[in-house]
């Protein structure tokens, strides 16, 4: 078949095979997803990233990392909020804490603002932006207001304590759920080695609306030696348990591992009430007992949990009758915002 093709000023066929070589190099039109800052990669930038990434080191996992799929710590940048970008909705108080209720212009997502002092400010503010997981609430903004620190958090205003007021009982499922979103929250703080120490009924609280259970108030929380961790943070996390197996808050006398131990002695299910609620819950009950075993280390229960945490696969919506009931059921005092 004759070649129409008009000769180059070189008059070669070769020339002809240079030109479609190198038009052949260049890379073909893709799909501009971002309008404002078109860019289409070269070969030679793709085998670049490709071989940065090759030369990056693999960081190691522990068992503890594939349980709770650990959460690298924050890099992002926060995002700069002025305070007049703010609409405040309305206070309320909770548990002896003024909380502010604030929305951003323009947009659906509710924050909780309350005031710290300077040192319990800049402690909680300080730990919060170190972390990120989610069964730990996250920090939206801070702020300054004469010589206390003003810290927004996610919207999660529900406590489990006030959960545990409303008429509908926890039942297994429940507990299971709370138990587990915590335990992931303590091995996350365990492998970056921070102690929460007031793990409880007011510091765990429900995310709205996706129905996370999340671990609040950080202004206790210290920093130390990983070999050294310690199992209060577990240990407060089994007395949760049983409030929730109890329905209320159990009395100071209580709250202490001799008292558990002599229970389990006796052959007792931790001075429940009415223990017979929770008789066919096995795999719970020997949680606790690894919960309060205080000859096994922490490091060491974080790593190994017990199959009681995993046992079963976990539905955010066994929580949603208590987000309704809460809201009917809890008469917290309520001040609209002007």
């Amino acid at each position: 078949m004759p070649d129409h093709r008009e000769p180059s000023p070189s008059g070669t066929p070769e020339s002809y095979d240079a030109i479609e070589n190198a038009f052949a190099r260049l890379p073909r039109p893709q799909k501009v997803l971002d309008l404002t800052q078109p860019h289409v990669p070269t070969k030679y930038a793709l085998m670049q990233a490709k071989a940065h990434a090759e030369s990056v080191p693999l960081k190691p996992t522990t068992a503890t990392d594939k349980l709770i799929g650990e959460t690298p710590h924050r890099t992002e940048e926060k995002t700069t909020v002025k305070l007049d970008e703010l609409i405040t909705l309305g206070k309320f108080a909770q548990g002896g804490v003024q909380w502010e209720v604030r929305a951003r212009r323009g947009q659906s997502t509710l924050i909780m603002v309350r005031e710290l002092g300077k040192v319990d400010g800049l402690r909680e503010k300080d730990m919060l932006e170190q972390i990120s997981h989610r069964n730990i609430a996250k920090i939206d903004h801070t702020f300054w207001k004469d010589e206390s620190l003003c810290i927004g958090i996610e919207y999660c205003r529900p406590t489990l304590g006030e959960i545990l007021h409303v008429h509908l009982k926890l039942e297994e499922q429940q507990v299971q759920y709370i138990a587990r979103s915590i335990f992931q929250a303590l091995s996350y703080l365990g492998n970056c080695g921070i102690t929460h120490h007031k793990v409880g009924l007011k510091s765990i609280r429900l995310a709205v609306p996706d129905l996370r259970i999340v671990l609040s108030n950080f202004e206790c929380a210290t920093k130390q030696d990983l070999n050294s961790y310690s199992n209060a943070d577990l240990i407060d996390l089994g007395f949760v348990v049983l409030d929730c197996m109890e329905g209320r808050s159990q009395p100071d006398s209580n709250r202490n591992i001799q008292f558990i131990k002599n229970q389990r002695a006796a052959n007792k299910v931790f001075g429940l009430s009415k223990p017979e609620r929770w008789s066919g819950c096995k795999q719970l009950v020997d949680f606790l007992d690894d919960l309060f075993n205080d000859k096994r280390s922490a490091p060491s229960k974080l790593s190994k949990p017990h199959r009681f945490i995993f046992s079963a696969q976990q539905d955010p919506e066994c929580m949603r009758p208590y987000v309704e009931l809460v809201t009917f059921e809890c008469f917290t005092p309520w001040v609209a915002g002007e």
